[in-house]
C-alpha cells in the first residue's frame, strides 16, 4: 500500500504543471488515471497524424493545385486539397525524406499509448528536422526512378542544395574522397538523430526487430505453402 501511494505520489509531482488548474480536492488517483487518458488520447492523434502524413504523400499528384501551381483539374489526392498542397511541399522541400516525419510520429504514439512516456519532447523534435536534412543530403546523389514525380530528385531541395555547396566548400581542400566521406557521414548523422527522435528504448528496438523477424519468417512460409499449392 505504501508503495503503491509512493508511485501515485510521484506520478503526481511528475505532472504537476499540467494540472495545476485542477482544484486540490480532486483525488490522486483520479489525477493520475485522467493523464493516462490524455496521454492515449494524444498517441491516437499522433497515430492517425502519421498515417495520414503517408496517405497524403503517397497519393501526390504533379497536376495537383499546390504552392507553386495552379491545376485546374481536380484534385487526386486523397486528402483533397489540403493534402494536395502539403504533399507538394514536404515533397519539394525534403524529398522522399518527408515520409520520416510519419515514422517517428507513430512511435511517439506508440509509446504514449503503452503510457511509457516520452521526454526531452522539443529536443527530439529538433533531433527529427536534422535528421531529415542529413538524410535528405545521403539520398540527394541517388537516381531518382522514372516514376519519381519531380524534378529536385530524391532528396529534395533541401538536399540537392546543401549537397552541391558542400562540395564547392570542399574543393579548396582538395580532401580525397570528399564525396563519398561526406554522404556517409550525413547518413550516419541522420539515422543517429532518427533513432534518437523517435524516441524508442532499447527493450523497443528488441521488440521491433523480434517482430520483423517474426513476420518474415511468417512470409516466408506463407509462400512456400503457396508454390507447394501451386
Amino acid at each position: 500500500m505504501v508503495q503503491s501511494t509512493s508511485t501515485i505520489d510521484q506520478a503526481t509531482n511528475k505532472t504537476a504543471p499540467v494540472f495545476r488548474l485542477i482544484p486540490r480536492f480532486f483525488p490522486k488517483n483520479f489525477t493520475v488515471s485522467v493523464l493516462r487518458r490524455l496521454k492515449e488520447l494524444l498517441g491516437f492523434t499522433l497515430c492517425v497524424i502519421s498515417l495520414a502524413l503517408i496517405i497524403t504523400i503517397i497519393s501526390y499528384h504533379p497536376s495537383d493545385p499546390s504552392l507553386n501551381s495552379s491545376g485546374s483539374n481536380s484534385v487526386k489526392n486523397i486528402l483533397g486539397l489540403p493534402g494536395s498542397y502539403i504533399a507538394d511541399l514536404i515533397l519539394q522541400v525534403f524529398g522522399i525524406t518527408a515520409l520520416l516525419p510519419s515514422l517517428v510520429f507513430s512511435a511517439w504514439g506508440w509509446r504514449l499509448l503503452k503510457n511509457a512516456g516520452l521526454h526531452f519532447i522539443w529536443l527530439r523534435a529538433l533531433a527529427l528536422i536534422s535528421g531529415m536534412v542529413f538524410a535528405s543530403i545521403a539520398v540527394s546523389v541517388i537516381t531518382p526512378p522514372d516514376v519519381w514525380p519531380l524534378r529536385t530528385g530524391l532528396g529534395g531541395v533541401t538536399g540537392n542544395t546543401l549537397y552541391f555547396q558542400s562540395i564547392a566548400a570542399m574543393q579548396p581542400f582538395n580532401i580525397l574522397y570528399g564525396k563519398a566521406g561526406l554522404i556517409i557521414l550525413c547518413a550516419l548523422l541522420g539515422v543517429t538523430n532518427l533513432i534518437y527522435s523517435s524516441g524508442l528504448s532499447r527493450s523497443d528496438w528488441l521488440a521491433i526487430g523480434c517482430s520483423l523477424i517474426n513476420s518474415r519468417a511468417k512470409i516466408t512460409r506463407a509462400i512456400k505453402s503457396l508454390n507447394h499449392r501451386a
